[in-house]
């Protein structure tokens, strides 16, 4: 008896962990839609550009 419950113990941790991973990707798109969420690599690619183009305005 005791298998059992930890065999159904086990399923419903499955299912609770497919379910959060259903959640994970729709969480990431509403925040990118409400400005909580940047793609910090382009950030940093904006930031040489910028490092870049002072150091040339300089000379």
């Amino acid at each position: 008896a005791r298998e059992q419950e930890m065999k159904a113990l086990t399923q419903e941790n499955r299912a609770l962990v497919v379910l959060a991973e259903i959640e994970l990707p729709i969480g990431i798109a509403e925040a990118f839609r409400n400005g909580q969420f940047r793609d910090t690599s382009t950030d940093a690619l904006k930031s040489e550009r910028l490092k870049i183009s002072y150091s040339h305005s300089k000379n």
